[in-house]
């Protein structure tokens, strides 16, 4: 009769005797002693907490973590950075950095026979165009020297376009005090510094050495093929247009 009640209080896990100790049962009925019972509740503690502290851990180490807002864009900015990659803010001196931050060029995709043809915009081929577009137009003025009048009409346009884009730019570069000045007649002179000595665009630099390049043209084209030497156009050069 002891041997029954002996073997009906023996633990299930560990074999031993509960008599006389702290005991319970499981879901199946099985008798589990209570170091047992301990036992189970920190190895189902541990495994629940396993992956929060992996996570936890993870997140830790990463730069993201600590991330905070730009105050010149919003955007975050990863811990321990001081110049914001989107804006160009720095933290430090509380401005935006002149030299303007790119993200990484894309890698060109394979082209396969099934897909159409891609083509990337170069900006100096907008330069080469105009190159193409003057020196055309001064071998067609020697044929016929009505084409001085296009040709004039095209390089005063495209001086106009220039100072144009060079305000805009100043703006977008962070310096309006620049922008503001070429937009005051006689003061915007200082164009002339600001493309040369200021904007690191290599683009605006080469169109407007090609522009005031093109309005010498069309005033030694005029002066050879105008009535009685004079200029049969007479454009506003680019300087011309900047002082008026």
């Amino acid at each position: 009769m002891s041997n029954a009640n002996t073997e009906s209080v023996t633990c299930a896990v560990c074999g031993q005797s509960c008599e006389g100790t702290p005991h319970a049962k499981d879901t199946k009925g099985r008798i589990i002693c209570r170091p047992c019972i301990d036992k189970r509740k920190a190895q189902r503690a541990a495994t629940d907490t396993g992956g929060a502290s992996v996570m936890a851990d993870l997140l830790s180490k990463s730069k993201m973590a600590n991330a905070v807002p730009c105050p010149g864009c919003k955007s975050y900015m990863p811990e321990g950075t001081t110049v914001c990659t989107h804006c160009g803010y720095n933290t430090e001196t509380g401005k935006a950095v002149s030299t303007r931050v790119f993200d990484a060029p894309k890698q060109k995709k394979a082209k396969s026979g099934g897909e159409g043809m891609s083509f990337d915009f170069d900006p100096m081929m907008g330069v080469w165009a105009m190159a193409l577009v003057y020196a055309g137009l001064a071998f067609g003025v020697f044929a016929n020297p009505d084409l001085l009048m296009v040709l004039g009409g095209i390089v005063g346009l495209a001086g106009l376009v220039v100072y144009v884009w060079l305000v805009i730019t100043a703006f977008l570069d962070s310096k309006p005090i620049w922008g503001i000045l070429m937009l005051i007649p006689l003061v915007n002179i200082l164009s002339v510094y600001y493309v040369f000595f200021v904007t690191d665009r290599n683009v605006i630099k080469t169109h407007y050495v090609m522009v005031i390049c093109a309005n010498i043209l069309v005033i030694l084209l005029g002066t050879s093929f105008g009535p009685e030497g004079e200029t049969a156009f007479a454009p506003a050069t680019l300087l011309t247009q900047l002082i008026a």
